[in-house]
């Protein structure tokens, strides 16, 4: 017992770590793109996007027109809560800008790499946190392609999703030792 409490220990740091060293990574490759979009005015390419955009959203969003103003602005307030800094404000009219669009996009992409970069490490270290949530005392099942993706997918969005994991697992853990069921 306190051989696997070992194992699972030094499982659940090496993720930890792998975990911070992925965002450290998009940390740097992230400067490394504003560096060249302010070097070379990639500024343009964003604020045709967000007028595309801006384009598109008038197109599709057209029959707001026949929405009644209090249904309208309920979703006026949601599309505030999620781009905007401060509280809603009564005849505030919201406004996509490239900058807007150019932080979404890094968003996403930084995301992707970010799993792209942990599916590549848990495969690579063979690193499998599902093992850890059977019942202790019952026989390991075999690491699958998916349950190593799963631990890369975990470890590719960062420390918080992987401190959360590993706190479902130990949680699970404690409650199989007290005899309840996981």
């Amino acid at each position: 017992m306190n051989e696997t409490l070992a194992n699972a220990t030094v499982v659940f740091a090496l993720v930890v770590a792998l975990a911070l060293l992925v965002e450290r990574l998009l940390e740097v490759v992230k400067c490394g793109y504003d560096l060249l979009d302010s070097r070379l005015d990639w500024y343009r390419f964003w604020s045709r996007r967000g007028e595309r955009l801006r384009v598109t959203l008038e197109r599709k969003l057209h029959t707001l027109r026949f929405v009644k103003p209090k249904h309208l602005a309920a979703l006026l307030a949601k599309f505030d809560d999620q781009f905007a800094d401060g509280p809603v404000q009564n005849g505030r009219v919201p406004v996509i800008a490239g900058d807007l669009v150019r932080g979404a996009a890094i968003k996403i992409a930084a995301k992707v790499v970010g799993v792209a970069a942990g599916v590549t490490l848990a495969f690579w270290l063979r690193i499998n946190l599902v093992t850890y949530w059977v019942e202790t005392g019952a026989p390991a099942p075999s690491a699958t392609w998916l349950q190593v993706a799963l631990t890369g997918t975990a470890i590719g969005l960062g420390s918080g999703p992987v401190h959360k994991v590993i706190r479902a697992v130990e949680n699970r853990q404690k409650r199989t030792a007290q005899g309840g069921r996981g």
